[in-house]
């Protein structure tokens, strides 16, 4: 249900192509849990801006959003 609300917003998420194969999101990230830099690459990219606006709403301060954006990219 999260991720209809998700693809409601970022419909080019729900397939990508990686060497030339289509993969679905749910591939995606299953291949991101079994530590599949490329695929975390992917996600982050997607969704840093849903990310930023979350923090920015949660901290009221745009250069702390940040911060804490790259606090938690550093730690992956």
């Amino acid at each position: 249900m999260q991720f209809e609300v998700v693809f409601h917003f970022f419909p080019s998420i729900r397939m990508k192509e990686r060497r030339g194969i289509k993969i679905d999101h749910e591939t995606i990230v299953r291949m991101a849990l079994r530590g599949d830099q490329d695929a975390f690459r992917s996600l982050v990219e997607e969704y840093k801006s849903l990310v930023y606006v979350i923090c920015l709403k949660a901290v009221l301060d745009p250069y702390e959003a940040e911060n804490l954006i790259e606090q938690q990219a550093d730690r992956h």
